[in-house]
């Protein structure tokens, strides 16, 4: 099968040949237990060199998607999608998640804001207490039910002197990406969370929440945003895929 993702779009043949193959295991081209194809086919497929190729495979399964025995080949393991929860090692804007698992995604901003950035704000982006960011809130739902609340602080330096809050209307990394700043890792935080100070509006407040402390950075390591994203407990499920 010819390659589906354009090599122009990468910095590398050996992360373009990963992003392709995880493509092609998320359509189900291989399924769960699957191997597959040989080092040598997939050289002749992708017209690369065996050690981009091994390289591709090896970061396929630090990612959890596959297994490979030596012998005996490279080998499709069940993934968060296959149970029916979302992975939390994949990084995407929350509706782009919602959509890939069926749901008809929605977003309601409840402010957004050029604002001094607090110490705790400041801190995450090593930024001084202070200095202006866009601060936002927002209500995420799926299917017309809210399942999260997304609160987002982004320096004000990263998005141009002709910036105005009105054009934060839909997803952040859309907005990131127009301003030339494209999102490629985040540091992600784990907690249990409740309080009356969380959301708004249907959610009552003796819920829990799982919260996401995340800060997000573009290519050369910059603080490009912080997100603390409260998902409503039981309305999602969420997974990791360990190996050894």
């Amino acid at each position: 099968m010819s390659p589906r993702l354009d090599l122009k779009e990468f910095a590398t043949r050996k992360e373009w040949v990963a992003a392709d193959l995880r493509q092609r295991v998320d359509a189900g081209e291989w399924g769960t237990g699957e191997r597959l194809p040989s080092e040598h086919t997939l050289m002749s497929e992708y017209s690369v060199s065996r050690a981009t190729i091994r390289t591709a495979l090896q970061t396929l399964e630090g990612l959890g998607f596959t297994s490979s025995v030596r012998g005996s080949g490279t080998f499709v393991l069940g993934r968060a999608d296959d149970l029916g929860a979302i992975d939390l090692r994949r990084l995407e804007s929350l509706s782009a998640t919602l959509r890939r698992h069926g749901y008809a995604p929605s977003m309601e901003y409840r402010y957004v804001e050029v604002s001094g950035a607090s110490e705790r704000v400041a801190s995450r982006l090593a930024l001084s207490e202070g200095e202006p960011v866009l601060a936002a809130a927002r209500a995420l739902r799926a299917d017309g039910e809210i399942v999260a609340f997304s609160y987002i602080a982004i320096p004000l330096e990263f998005l141009g002197p002709d910036f105005e809050p009105d054009m934060l209307t839909g997803s952040i990394f859309d907005l990131l990406k127009s301003r030339g700043i494209e999102v490629v890792v985040a540091h992600t935080g784990l907690h249990v969370a409740s309080g009356a100070d969380i959301g708004w509006g249907e959610v009552d407040e003796a819920t829990l929440y799982l919260l996401l402390d995340e800060i997000q950075m573009d290519h050369t390591g910059r603080r490009v945003l912080h997100a603390e994203t409260y998902f409503v407990e039981g309305r999602f499920n969420f997974a990791i895929t360990r190996t050894r």
